[in-house]
């Protein structure tokens, strides 16, 4: 049996603990909080916005996805309207979960 002095501490905990980098994005975001507070989103606040936007477009231009994905490689290809829905069903899903992030929900 391994003997760990702090049974409700991981073992993964110190690499969390570490101080973020000077100057990083992470240090920058952290920085903004007074000490003993924090912010909304437990630091998602970069995924939630990047979420968001993808979501969007994907609600209001499902074709571009769609041409990512499939039409670039078919020459004289149309779309299906159910992947079209798919794909807007998907972008509204994203920005349900995009706004839980940012509104520190998740």
């Amino acid at each position: 049996m391994s003997r760990n002095r702090y049974p409700a501490f991981p073992k993964f905990a110190p690499a969390l603990l570490t101080p973020a980098l000077p100057g990083s994005v992470i240090s920058l975001y952290t920085a903004s909080a007074a000490p003993g507070e924090t912010l909304p989103g437990g630091g998602l606040v970069f995924f939630g916005i990047v979420f968001f936007g993808t979501g969007l477009v994907s609600v209001f231009y499902p074709r571009l996805f769609w041409w990512l994905r499939i039409g670039r490689k078919v020459k004289d290809a149309v779309p299906a309207p159910l992947y079209l829905a798919t794909i807007r069903l998907g972008g509204v899903l994203l920005c349900a979960v995009a706004l839980l992030i940012l509104f520190g929900v998740l």
